[in-house]
């Protein structure tokens, strides 16, 4: 016998967007201090979909990857995507850097001592009444995937 969906699945969508909305500042708070992934992205195909869009929107999460062979910064894109590269990396805290310039200067001197490494920061920020804030312990973390 097939698992009934949740029931939030069964809301229509205006109520469901709007639990996401009242859910995601907290999610990002815990996903910053502990990079451990919300509970609504581990549940149903549609539920993880729709909630992606809202956790790995712009105003949340930022991605800028180095890309050494070319020696440019890109922005990574679309929710999906970010959380492709999110689940496939391993993170570490900036804490010791005062500035996004010198992390990034970090990213790219790592880079030349690991070519076949992609390295990037991501900047985990909420958006409370239209005004972004970066979460002051997580502003910034390097990932390294192997893959690219």
């Amino acid at each position: 016998m097939p698992a009934a969906p949740p029931l939030l699945a069964a809301l229509p969508a205006e109520l469901r967007l709007a639990v996401y909305e009242m859910l995601v500042d907290d999610d990002l708070r815990r996903f910053a201090a502990s990079f451990s992934m919300p509970a609504l992205l581990h549940t149903c195909r549609q539920l993880r979909s729709e909630y992606v869009d809202v956790f790995c929107s712009d105003a949340h999460v930022t991605i800028s990857a180095y890309y050494g062979d070319t020696g440019m910064w890109s922005t990574v894109t679309g929710a999906t995507a970010k959380l492709a590269l999110i689940c496939r990396s391993s993170f570490t805290h900036f804490v010791h850097y005062s500035s996004l310039a010198s992390a990034q200067r970090y990213c790219e001197r790592v880079c030349f001592s690991k070519p076949d490494e992609q390295r990037g920061i991501l900047t985990v920020s909420i958006d409370s009444d239209g005004l972004s804030h970066s979460i002051p312990d997580a502003r910034w973390w390097q990932f390294g995937s192997m893959s690219r």
